[in-house]
């Protein structure tokens, strides 16, 4: 979450400090000549389809480790009105809490924002709006498929509800320890959508609440690289 930088964690971001740096950019800096748009445009490129193929392939992974587990697919996809609505309201909590987040003192997540702005940001004002919706419409289907579909609803049979949820919340924050507020922070939402996904009795709802937050999210912050990009050339 707060950016589907969100989907790979610290490996993909480390990647890309040294990428950037490969190129040389200074891109909370000086002016950028034309070549150094240009690579940092296909840079971008190459990692949303990256992102792309990421989600992909992990929801295929989830797929098949759901058929292992005995997930019920057709039960857990099941469409309603109700549970699309819920899946909208359970958003604007944590859109309000993004929100408040990015103006916070608190340094955890001053650092967090730190983190974003230095490596991730910057590429995402060479993303189109439809790019985005993409990658935040896969990334809601591949991680609530993983976490809330494999491991929570196809272990709480041999678990129980409470203990599913629980390890499947845990192990969405480790899969996002970007920082360890981070990892804290991604636990708590997966929480949330974990307890959205049983009161609702689906991944219905818990999908729409990850995709729309994650678009809403990365359209904020490539408002804010589109302003800073402008400035810089």
């Amino acid at each position: 979450m707060w950016s589907a930088a969100y989907s790979s964690g610290a490996f993909r971001l480390s990647l890309q400090r040294r990428a950037l740096r490969g190129l040389g950019l200074r891109l909370a800096g000086r002016t950028l000549s034309s070549e150094h748009l240009r690579r940092v445009y296909i840079l971008a490129q190459r990692w949303f389809w990256l992102g792309c193929v990421f989600e992909t392939l992990l929801g295929l992974g989830a797929l098949a480790l759901g058929f292992w587990l005995d997930v019920r697919w057709y039960e857990l996809l099941g469409f309603s009105a109700a549970n699309v609505a819920a899946g909208v309201a359970f958003a604007f909590p944590l859109l309000a809490f993004f929100g408040w987040a990015m103006h916070s003192r608190l340094r955890p997540l001053a650092q967090i924002r730190e983190l974003l702005d230095e490596r991730f940001v910057p590429l995402l004002g060479y993303w189109s709006v439809g790019q985005i919706g993409l990658l935040s419409l896969l990334a809601g289907i591949a991680e609530e498929a993983l976490f809330r579909g494999c491991l929570q609803a196809g272990l709480t049979p041999a678990l129980g509800p409470l203990a599913a949820g629980a390890l499947a919340a845990v192990a969405f924050g480790l899969g996002h320890a970007i920082t360890p507020a981070y990892a804290v922070l991604a636990t708590l939402i997966g929480a949330l959508l974990g307890w959205e996904a049983h009161v609702t009795g689906g991944l219905l709802a818990p999908i729409l609440t990850h995709a729309l937050y994650d678009f809403i999210a990365l359209l904020y912050l490539r408002r804010g690289a589109l302003l800073a990009r402008s400035n810089r050339v």
